[in-house]
């Protein structure tokens, strides 16, 4: 008997962090959180860029570019 995972789909709140990405392409992973937050999604403080898939990680810039 295998383990049967039991996480929820996560495939509209990654489409929600895409859109933000691309809408407001300065901010960084820690705003687009905050953003997530306030429209009520129920996100873990442990969002960083590693947990973003690849695909949407480089909307998402670590640092804002001087």
């Amino acid at each position: 008997m295998r383990y049967i995972s039991h996480r929820p789909d996560q495939t509209p709140l990654m489409m929600r962090i895409r859109d933000l990405a691309a809408a407001r392409t300065r901010y960084g992973y820690f705003r687009i959180y905050i953003l997530l937050r306030r429209e009520g999604w129920v996100v873990n403080h442990k969002l960083r860029i590693p947990t973003i898939p690849a695909a949407y990680s480089d909307l998402i810039p670590a640092t804002i570019p001087m």
